[in-house]
């Protein structure tokens, strides 16, 4: 998701943290920084919820992953959102869907 996109997604209101990545590609090695919010300390006694599981997700889903995570078929993702049951976004003729806006939806159902 693009940071000058404002469609279906908002903005962090904790501070953020700077993330190097460095990955190594064909004998060389690229640094990449990454801008991301603080994650709150996990529990691993504690199973994470559905919703919980999607809000930790970095980038906007696709109809795939989402039905993967809720356990329903790719086209029933893709009525769902036609329909304006579920928060979603386009980029051209691709739908997408903001993880935090999904997240707080699930929590709303």
């Amino acid at each position: 998701m693009s940071a000058h996109s404002t469609v279906g997604c908002s903005l962090p209101t904790q501070p953020l943290l700077i993330v190097q990545q460095k990955r190594r590609k064909a004998d060389r090695t690229t640094a990449k920084t990454i801008i991301a919010a603080p994650q709150p300390p996990v529990n691993p006694l504690e199973p994470l919820s559905v919703a919980e599981r999607i809000e930790r997700m970095d980038s906007a889903m696709t109809a795939e992953q989402l039905a993967k995570i809720l356990n329903v078929s790719k086209i029933t993702i893709f009525k769902q959102a036609k329909a304006g049951r579920i928060p979603s976004f386009r980029i051209g003729t691709c739908v997408r869907f903001d993880p935090r806006a999904v997240a707080n939806w699930l929590r709303r159902q």
